[in-house]
C-alpha cells in the first residue's frame, strides 16, 4: 500500500509550490504543516481517483487569509473545525464524507487537507480542483463546471462557525465576499470547506493524479543543486521577513 511519509510530503510541497504559479501559499508554512503531521502520524493514506466509488463524497478543505498573519500565528486547528463542520452539515442530508482532497496547488493548501486527513485518519484523493493555485473562487474548474460552491463552510481558530448559504448555489462572487470577511474578522487566519463533489464528479470534472505530479516535481528538483539551493535561499529569506 502506498503512503505518504515525510520525504513524500515535503516533495509534495515542493513540486505544488512550481506549479502553484505564486499562488496556494508559502511552502514555509507548508512545511510546518507537515511538522504538524508528522505529531499526529508517521504518513497519510493517499487514494487514487480510480479508488474513490461513483457516491463517496470528497470533502475539500483550504486556507485563507495574509501570509504573515498565518505565520504569526499559526495555522493548524481552522482546518479542523472547518472539516467537523462540513461533516455536520452533510450529515443532516444523510451524506457521510469519505475523503479529503486539495482545492488547488501551492505550498501551503495542497498540505493543508493533508493535515485534516492526518488527524481524523482519512484517505486523500490524489487530485486537485485546478491544476495550480487560484486567486478567488470563482477562478479554476469548479466554477467551470458549475459545481455548486454552497454550502461554504468557515472556522476560526476558536471554533467559530460560519455556514454561508447563497441565494444562488454557484455565486462564488458571494462566497468570496463571505469568505474574505470572515478571515479580516479572524484576524486574517481562517479555513474554509466547500465543492464537496462525489467520485464521478471527480473523475469527469477534476485534475486526477496532481498530487503524484508534484511528489515527481518535488523529487526531480531536489536532485538539481542550483535549483534546491535557491529554494533554500528564499526560504530563508522569508524566516528572516517574519522576525523583521
Amino acid at each position: 500500500m502506498r503512503i505518504l511519509d515525510e520525504e513524500s510530503l515535503k516533495n509534495i510541497v515542493i513540486g505544488a509550490t512550481f506549479l502553484g504559479a505564486g499562488g496556494g501559499g508559502s511552502p514555509v508554512d507548508g512545511l510546518k504543516l507537515v511538522d504538524k503531521i508528522l505529531e499526529v502520524t508517521k504518513c497519510v493514506r493517499p487514494a487514487s481517483p480510480e479508488e474513490v466509488n461513483d457516491n463517496d463524497y470528497v470533502a475539500m478543505i483550504a486556507g485563507i487569509g495574509a501570509p504573515r498573519a498565518l505565520r504569526e500565528r499559526g495555522f493548524d486547528v481552522e482546518a479542523i473545525y472547518a472539516f467537523e463542520a462540513l461533516e455536520r452539515i452533510y450529515a443532516l442530508v444523510d451524506i457521510k464524507l469519505s475523503y479529503l482532497m486539495a482545492g488547488e496547488l501551492g505550498g501551503f493548501n495542497t498540505i493543508t487537507p493533508m493535515y485534516v486527513a492526518a488527524c481524523k485518519n482519512f484517505p486523500v484523493v490524489d487530485c486537485d480542483g485546478n491544476g495550480r493555485a487560484v486567486p478567488e473562487l470563482g477562478t479554476g474548474l469548479y466554477p467551470l463546471y458549475e459545481i455548486p460552491a454552497s454550502p461554504l463552510v468557515l472556522a476560526d481558530r476558536n471554533g467559530n462557525v460560519v455556514v454561508g448559504y447563497p441565494k444562488n448555489p454557484q455565486d462564488t462572487n458571494a462566497c468570496e465576499n463571505i469568505a474574505r470577511s470572515f478571515a479580516v474578522v479572524s484576524g486574517m487566519v481562517a479555513a474554509f470547506g466547500t465543492w464537496t463533489v462525489n467520485g464521478r464528479t471527480l473523475r469527469e470534472k477534476l485534475v486526477l493524479n496532481s498530487i503524484s505530479k508534484c511528489e515527481e516535481i518535488g523529487k526531480s528538483i531536489k536532485k538539481r543543486p542550483l535549483m534546491w539551493a535557491e529554494i533554500q535561499l528564499k526560504k530563508r529569506w522569508l524566516l528572516l521577513a517574519d522576525m523583521n
